[in-house]
């Protein structure tokens, strides 16, 4: 009797739980995705691109630490924010999806500290996508680069 009752208990929470609203959930905006840049973080510590009638540019350290954490900082030129965060992904091996926010510093300049996980194969290809919201959308600017095994 006990155990169903506490069966019970744990079935009502769940169920509490799955039809709270999530953080996403708010308001759906309609993604506006540009193509995958895979050429800058190999050669630069800065990478620009024109995004609608704007711009966008992250600077971070080369070589990119791994397993440390480092500042990376955004400039962004005519399009209106929100909230702005790096995605990050492994490309080729699922490594979590990792979330770095940027903070406002001054007027269109943004910090966030991030982290490359360490991979045990040594060099890895990432994905770091720039997500800028606002009242009417969310921008998804993804760059490929490789990290580790350097």
């Amino acid at each position: 009797m006990k155990a169903l009752s506490l069966f019970l208990i744990l079935g009502i929470i769940l169920v509490i739980f799955l039809k709270l609203p999530s953080e996403n959930s708010e308001k759906s905006l309609p993604p506006v995705l540009f193509p995958v840049d895979e050429t800058c973080f190999l050669t630069q510590n800065t990478c620009s691109r024109t995004i609608e009638k704007g711009s966008v540019t992250l600077s971070f350290p080369r070589p990119l630490p791994v397993a440390k954490t480092f500042p990376i900082n955004l400039k962004i030129e005519n399009i209106p924010a929100q909230k702005i965060f790096l995605k990050l992904q492994g490309v080729e091996m699922a490594m979590g999806d990792w979330s770095f926010p940027f903070t406002p510093k001054e007027k269109g300049v943004f910090e966030a500290q991030m982290m490359i996980p360490l991979c045990l194969t040594g060099k890895m290809r990432w994905r770091a996508t720039l997500l800028i919201q606002n009242s009417e959308k969310e921008l998804h600017i993804p760059w490929d680069f490789w990290a580790g095994g350097e």
